[in-house]
């Protein structure tokens, strides 16, 4: 026996001693076992929803609440200004500080960029129980996230009473003409609106006395 032999006769030995104990009936059993756990192991996980791709990367709505409650406001201004009473109703702002023409001021001084004057003359409407300028200071506080006034001047407002209800003026005829363009009267308005200090209020912004006759001609274009 030469030397290559007797090198694996010993390897053979040493690995009939190694599996003395093997029992080739158990191991087979538990390869049974593992392929089965691992089955079922797979089958759970297909049965799992996946979770959503880049799930924390979800965009959300780029629109915000300001951005949402500033298009709101700017339509319900335009609505208020091109309906057929503005002119009406800045005559009597102009001559008995009307609240109800307060309300078309302000939205005219809102539209030509004034918001903070605009506020001031709608809660000098909201004052006097013009529920529209209630409405209007809620979306102003909201834009400028003041959530603090914003839910103080929403307590106010009625159930009953829609956003675009339109101010009415005592007396008001029916000869009122056809809405007006909202952006004729904004650019005839802007000459028309004075600012002045005001020693309660500071700068506030007021119309000129001539503004309601200029509105006249610009809803007769």
């Amino acid at each position: 026996m030469n030397a290559l032999d007797r090198a694996l006769q010993q390897q053979r030995r040493a690995l009939d001693q190694a599996f003395a104990d093997y029992d080739p009936t158990a191991a087979t059993q538990r390869l049974a076992s593992r392929i089965v756990q691992e089955s079922l192991t797979a089958a759970l996980l297909r049965s799992c929803p996946a979770p959503p791709p880049d799930s924390d990367k979800i965009l959300t709505d780029p629109v915000t609440a300001q951005d949402r409650a500033a298009t709101e406001l700017e339509q319900l201004c335009r609505e208020v200004i091109g309906r057929p009473s503005t002119s009406r109703l800045l005559t009597a702002f102009v001559n008995e500080r009307l609240p109800a023409g307060a309300v078309v001021f302000s939205c005219l001084l809102y539209l030509t960029g004034r918001a903070e004057p605009a506020a001031f003359w709608w809660k000098f409407a909201a004052g006097a129980d013009e529920d529209e300028a209630v409405h209007f200071l809620v979306l102003h506080h909201r834009v400028a996230d003041e959530p603090r006034d914003e839910k103080r001047w929403a307590s106010h407002i009625r159930n009953d009473v829609s956003p675009a209800s339109p101010a009415q003026a005592p007396n008001a005829n029916t000869t009122d003409r056809s809405a007006t363009d909202p952006e004729t009267y904004v650019t005839y308005a802007e000459s028309g609106i004075r600012e002045v200090e005001d020693p309660d209020f500071g700068e506030v912004c007021i119309p000129r006395t001539w503004l309601p006759g200029r509105m006249m001609l610009a809803g007769r274009i």
